[in-house]
């Protein structure tokens, strides 16, 4: 697995949305969705309460907001490019899920799916079940991620290094296998990250690698 983190906060935030976004998250991994409140936020950013309503209406459109904002910044920083390689960047883009998911990773300035956020992000997807809403968030979020990585698919065929396959199928799978990683990281005691990130290397061996080509030492 890599060493690094993928990073989706800067140390430094940029703007006010930034610093928004950042507390949000500090606060979702410290107290939950139960324990995020308006005033929290704002007091972690520094500003009056009045001025976070300005952007956002209450506590759901201000979480409907933070997951689009991870959406984005995940597409931005996702590690799909990284070696130039279509294997060996599907083996990177895996290893930043499972080792965010992890306690191997750092903390909340480096990476997006600590264990804490885990518990979270369970908590907010939970909210999908009766608000559509929240429902069209999470649908369009793996929507672009599940795009991004038949994308990088579709590229190892055309380097010849995977075999012809439904990109967007295997790209489905990839994602049950992430989402499932991080129920499971939020949810039991029991996850072996390690094991299971071994047989997605089974997987991509046996199903997208052509004959001999794989770079997988």
């Amino acid at each position: 697995m890599p060493h690094e983190p993928v990073e989706i906060f800067p140390a430094d935030p940029e703007d006010t949305r930034q610093s928004i976004m950042k507390a949000t998250y500090g606060i979702l991994c410290e107290r939950g969705y139960d324990g995020l409140s308006m005033q929290r936020v704002a007091d972690r950013v520094g500003i009056e309460k009045a001025s976070l309503y300005y952007h956002y209406d209450g506590k759901d459109d201000l979480l409907k907001a933070f997951l689009d904002f991870l959406t984005e910044r995940l597409v931005e920083v996702f590690p799909l490019g990284e070696h130039g390689d279509a294997e060996q960047d599907l083996r990177t883009a895996l290893d930043s899920f499972f080792l965010n998911v992890s306690d191997a990773a750092g903390g909340e300035e480096d990476t997006f799916m600590t264990p804490d956020f885990a518990r979270a992000y369970v908590e907010l997807r939970a909210q999908a079940a009766h608000d559509e809403e929240y429902r069209r968030h999470f649908t369009e979020s793996e929507r672009r991620i599940e795009t991004q990585l038949a994308g990088l698919i579709d590229r190892g065929i055309e380097e010849g290094v995977f075999q012809p396959v439904d990109s967007h199928g295997v790209a489905e799978y990839l994602l049950y296998n992430i989402e499932g990683v991080i129920f499971r990281a939020a949810t039991s005691d029991e996850g072996a990250l390690e094991s299971a990130r071994v047989e997605l290397d089974t997987y991509i061996d046996g199903r997208l690698v052509a004959d001999g080509e794989s770079s997988r030492e």
